[in-house]
């Protein structure tokens, strides 16, 4: 991948993902011209977007299209990050083969989730990339190499363990009298 200068994130998550991320100058004129036209080398952003803010996803689900599955995970979502987090998280769903699995806008606490990556069946998946996008509440970036954003997955899982043992009806999203019953 070459670096793009346009979505920084974007190269920070291909070298996440074992990509080698070409800069400018580690190729001389003629070798840049010859691997853009052998297609052996595109920008990072192309593969990895980051910088959504340009994008317009092909559907943005409202809420009168929610299914129940999504309905449960965001109020899962909302419920959690306040405790979480300290802030209350809205969630919105799209679907778009281009955008990636989740992302989380901080100035706005607003978590996206991309079904067309994404599915809502399996828990674990569920909770893993709600502890992932809220991590990035803490980092306020889209930088998932950075040393803070891992300790604060870290963290927010332990914080999450700690809660789901102490007060599990708000893991499970009922009241403690449903969960006697």
């Amino acid at each position: 991948m070459s670096y793009d200068p346009s979505d920084v994130g974007s190269n920070r998550e291909a070298a996440s993902r074992d990509y080698v991320v070409v800069s400018g100058g580690s190729l001389s004129a003629g070798e840049w011209e010859n691997a853009k036209r052998a297609g052996a080398i595109t920008p990072a952003g192309t593969l990895f977007p980051t910088d959504l803010k340009g994008k317009t996803p092909d559907k943005v689900y409202t809420r009168d299209e929610w299914t129940q599955e999504m309905g449960r995970y965001a109020e899962l979502v909302e419920r959690l990050s306040e405790r979480l987090i300290g802030r209350r998280v809205t969630v919105t769903y799209i679907n778009d083969r281009q955008i990636v699995c989740g992302t989380f806008e901080h100035a706005s606490g607003a978590m996206t989730v991309n079904l067309a990556k994404h599915s809502l069946d399996d828990p674990l998946e569920n909770y893993g990339l709600m502890l992932h996008e809220l991590a990035h509440n803490v980092v306020r970036s889209n930088d998932h190499l950075c040393h803070q954003f891992y300790e604060s997955v870290t963290e927010l899982g332990a914080k999450l363990a700690l809660l789901a043992l102490e007060e599990p009806e708000i893991v499970r999203g009922r009241s403690p009298a449903e969960l006697k019953a």
